[in-house]
Parts: C-alpha cells; sequence; structure tokens
C-alpha cells in the first residue's frame, strides 16, 4: 500500500509552481474572503500577477499554500492536479570497459539562483544529488556501515550513440560539449582507448583516426571537469586536439569579450570544413538544445558558407544532407 508521504515525497513535484487553473481551485476552498479575493486576483487573465509574484518568484504549491492558511483543498484534489515528478536524465560519464558494468560515473550542474524579489531557489534533483554526494564523502571517513539507495533507471539513446568499433579506431570525430555536456565524450575517449588497445595489443593509437573535442566553461580554474581525463586522453592519443573555451576568465577580464565553443569552432574553421566534406567527420553535439546547440549547428553552416564559398540557404542544405548522411 502506498501511503499520501511516499506519493507526495516520490511521486508529484509539490515544489512546482501552480499553473493558474490550480490557483483558481484553490480559490474554490479558500475560506477567507480577502485570500479567496487575492488567489483570484493571481490567476486572472486582466493582470500580468500571475507572470510576476508566481512564475518569477518560482512560488511552490507550498509556499502558496503557507501564504493563504484558510485554504484547504481535498488531499485527493490537490493530488489529482499536481504534476508528476519527472525523471532527470544525465549522461555517463566512463567506459564500462574500463570501470565495469556496475560503475556509472556521471556529471551535472547544482542549480542554484536568486528571484527577483530574493528568494534563494535550489534544483530539486541537482541539489539533492550535491548533498547526497557531500554526505557520501562524510561516510567514507566514517567507520559506521551506512547505505544510501537512488532509484535510477538506463535509457538507452537511439541516436546519440558511441561509435562503433570501427569507427572508434578510423573515423574523424569532432566532439562538442561546454560545461556538463562534455560528460558523454569522457565514456567515449575512455572507451577508444581501451577498445583499440584490446584489438592491436597496443597502446599506441596515435595514427588512428583524428578526434576533437571543443570544451567550454565560465572558469578554467573552478569549472574544467575531468581535466585529469582529457589530459591522459591527449598523451594516449585517443584524443589528438583539445580546443578550450573560458568565458569569465582572462580574455573576459581583459577585454570584456565573452569567449564561448562556436567562437572556437568558427576560429577552426577551415579544419572543420576539411573535416567534414572532405574525410566524412561524425559531429557529436551535447548540451543545451535550445541555446548552445542551436548556436553550434548556426556556426557549422556559416562555416560550410564561408569555406565552402556558398550561400547560407545553400549551406544548410549541406549541413543538412551531411547530417542525413550519418
Amino acid at each position: 500500500m502506498t501511503t499520501a508521504h511516499e506519493v507526495l515525497a516520490k511521486a508529484v513535484d509539490i515544489l512546482s509552481t501552480p499553473s493558474k487553473s490550480a490557483v483558481r481551485m484553490l480559490a474554490e476552498y479558500t475560506a477567507n474572503s480577502a485570500e479567496k479575493e487575492a488567489l483570484l486576483a493571481l490567476c486572472s487573465n486582466s493582470t500580468d500577477q500571475y507572470k510576476r509574484d508566481l512564475v518569477a518568484e518560482q512560488l511552490t504549491w507550498l509556499e502558496v499554500l503557507r501564504s493563504y492558511p484558510s485554504c484547504t483543498p481535498p488531499l485527493g484534489h490537490v493530488l489529482s492536479v499536481l504534476p508528476v515528478l519527472q525523471p532527470r536524465y544525465y549522461s555517463i560519464a566512463n567506459s564500462p570497459k574500463l570501470h565495469g558494468a556496475r560503475h556509472v560515473r556521471f556529471a551535472f550542474s547544482v542549480v542554484h539562483y536568486v528571484t527577483p524579489k530574493g528568494r534563494e531557489r535550489r534544483g530539486l534533483a541537482t541539489w539533492y544529488l550535491s548533498q547526497f554526494a557531500k554526505n557520501l564523502r562524510l561516510a567514507e571517513s566514517s567507520t559506521e556501515n551506512t547505505e544510501t539507495i537512488i532509484p535510477i533507471f538506463f535509457r538507452p539513446s537511439r541516436d546519440f550513440i558511441c561509435p562503433t568499433t570501427t569507427d572508434l579506431q578510423q573515423r574523424d570525430i569532432i566532439m562538442i560539449g561546454p560545461g556538463t555536456g562534455v560528460a558523454p565524450f569522457i565514456g567515449f575517449l575512455e572507451h577508444r582507448y581501451l577498445a583499440t588497445r584490446q584489438e592491436e595489443g597496443s597502446s599506441d593509437i596515435s595514427s588512428k583516426g583524428e578526434w576533437h573535442l571543443f570544451f567550454g566553461c565560465r572558469n578554467e580554474a573552478a569549472d574544467f571537469i575531468y581535466r585529469d581525463v582529457i589530459s591522459e586522453s591527449l598523451r594516449n592519443g585517443a584524443l589528438q586536439q583539445l580546443h578550450t573555451a573560458f568565458s569569465r576568465d582572462r580574455e573576459f577580464q581583459e577585454t570584456g569579450r565573452v569567449v564561448h565553443v562556436q567562437q572556437r569552432i568558427l576560429e577552426f574553421g577551415a579544419k572543420i570544413y576539411k573535416l567534414l566534406t572532405e574525410q566524412n567527420a561524425t559531429v557529436y553535439i551535447c548540451g543545451d538544445g535550445k541555446g548552445m546547440a542551436k548556436g553550434v549547428l548556426e556556426t557549422l553552416t556559416e562555416i560550410l558558407s564561408i569555406h565552402g564559398n556558398k550561400d547560407k540557404p545553400t549551406a544548410q542544405q549541406q549541413q543538412t544532407q551531411l547530417m542525413l548522411d550519418k
């Protein structure tokens, strides 16, 4: 039997912001007339109060209910409109050939910000994981035998998959992953080194396909994750070139210019063009699909246009065809 506590803790998102229709429902169960009018004003279509007071401030269900003490909706009605707690997906950042099939490593950025009115907000999953990791480090130094279970599941990817054994050895690869977007490429690099070494019985793979990694973050000293693995990959030949963009480091401090991976890709445009059009290279992009990935695709179109002497629509068509051919 599932209890109400288990449902609220594990199945629904009580830290989400109530929708307008949900606020209207809450008003129906509010006894105090002033509080009821205030809730109705929040969900009114005639003002922007909902966006200003709830959305911008990311007010949660709990905060709304606490702000209006006379609002006492039935638990069943609340559960029927609360959004389902959504899973969070993270890329595996290690090769099972190196660490074993039961070992999984992944990276995440802790969501932490302040709203316009000064409310501190943290990401539901990333804050939980960060605290878990902190407690785990403390437990490692303790003599007590403790165990914590985090429910996880594996979701196979249909398109973003590790290159085949042949491609690991021979194909030219361009990997673009700023921030935690670099995570899957760490597994790729480990997998390439081990798979090629096992295939040929040699640790020298520098004569194989040409692999490039474009990585960006705000600050090199604080945010350059997996630096040790990337450095080792450059040393052992799994990675041929690393291209970095640190948006808030020395160049920004000296010139005020913010440098992202798109600028680094454009600077390396002639080589990228050759890799794509002459060497049949494969491009992997991992990161923010709405912002960074869109910007990277636009940059690749610009490279095809500049170095291929084509207008933008023609370059866009060429890029689309290259994607379809992979």
